[in-house]
């Protein structure tokens, strides 16, 4: 009915489709249940990871932001297989948090950063890691009061949780 046409695949040797009009594919979306969508995106996530091979790096951003969609589109289930969901799609967001913070895309960093804590906000160091990097992008925006607030709440839980080296820092 020329609701989609083809499209350009970024993967050699796949098709590709794009829906004619964006309210089009929002209708087609919204249609789906929240539990086949957090399926389906966790499915091209999968699929992403394992098309793009050794390539991965370059799209742990995308695979990070479906992981993230699967993550909210199950709500509040805490599942074991739910929470491993959760701290894969952090650790993707987190490295490409990192990568854009390092090339100097600090709207990145600050895009991207605060999603991997939300994801992963538990008490152990590499989301602490994450938090830090986030006030330094925030620092980097001049955005001091705010980056002075996460500064603070790093230190509080890593000195509760004995990482006195992160506390240092």
């Amino acid at each position: 009915k020329g609701m989609i046409r083809p499209d350009q695949s970024p993967v050699a040797g796949q098709d590709a489709f794009r829906f004619r009009h964006i309210l089009i594919r929002d209708a087609a979306y919204d249609s789906v249940p929240r539990t086949v969508r957090a399926d389906l995106h966790e499915r091209l996530a999968g699929w992403i990871e394992g098309a793009v091979g050794e390539r991965l790096e370059e799209y742990e951003e995308i695979v990070g932001y479906h992981l993230e969609q699967a993550c909210r589109q199950r709500l509040s289930s805490t599942t074991a297989s739910d929470r491993g969901l959760s701290v894969r799609a952090s650790r993707m967001l987190a490295s490409a948090g990192r990568r854009a913070f390092d090339r100097g895309d600090v709207n990145a960093a600050l895009s991207l950063l605060p999603r991997a804590w939300e994801l992963n906000a538990v008490d152990d160091p590499d989301p602490l890691e994450v938090r830090l990097l986030w006030a330094k992008a925030m620092r980097r925006q001049s955005d001091f009061r705010r980056a002075d607030e996460v500064l603070s709440d790093v230190e509080r839980r890593a000195t509760a949780n004995g990482h006195l080296g992160l506390e240092w820092r």
